[in-house]
């Protein structure tokens, strides 16, 4: 996709989905975060999905989009918003460490495939319907851990290198 141009162009899409921001400075961190790459006088993307750890700005910025997204979310429907908006968590407090980097990387897997599919719904959905009002809308999964990870604990990169846990695998937990 061009930078500028009378059709499709990065400056419009930026100017769509980041309204305000200069297009230069956005397509500079997607440069460094290798998520596109200039051939010729367009940019081609390298990637479907960008995680944000090269670039300290941009990982700060899109970790505050979200936290701001779940806040939003939580406040709307604590206050008995109606629809209701979707906000599902799974905790469980005595969770084994060592099965971390396991959970991590089936987490990844199972995300990842959803949040593709969601995106290709939301990107139909955006092309098929012409006029009316519009509203920014994001899904998102993430993973908390309290304590947090230690710098020596198994990280979620190191996780695709351990032993996989099969998903169709359940156990019973025994309350004694």
């Amino acid at each position: 996709m061009p930078l500028k141009g009378q059709g499709p162009c990065l400056t419009a899409l930026i100017a769509q989905v980041l309204p305000g921001e200069d297009p230069s400075a956005v397509i500079g961190s997607l440069t460094r975060l290798k998520a596109v790459r200039r051939r010729g006088k367009a940019y081609v993307p390298r990637v479907r999905e960008i995680i944000f750890i090269d670039d300290q700005d941009s990982g700060l910025l899109h970790g505050l989009t979200i936290l701001l997204g779940m806040l939003r979310t939580v406040d709307y429907n604590t206050r008995g918003g109606e629809p209701r908006l979707l906000e599902r968590t799974a905790i469980n407090p005595n969770y084994p460490v060592s099965r971390l980097a396991a959970l991590h990387r089936f987490l990844k897997r199972r995300a990842g495939g959803i949040t593709r599919n969601v995106d290709d719904r939301m990107g139909r959905d955006e092309e098929g319907v012409k006029g009316g009002d519009r509203a920014r809308v994001g899904v998102g999964f993430f993973v908390f851990q309290d304590p947090p990870p230690s710098n020596n604990a198994v990280t979620p990169s190191q996780a695709e290198r351990l032993p996989r846990m099969n998903p169709r695998r359940k156990r019973r937990v025994r309350s004694g």
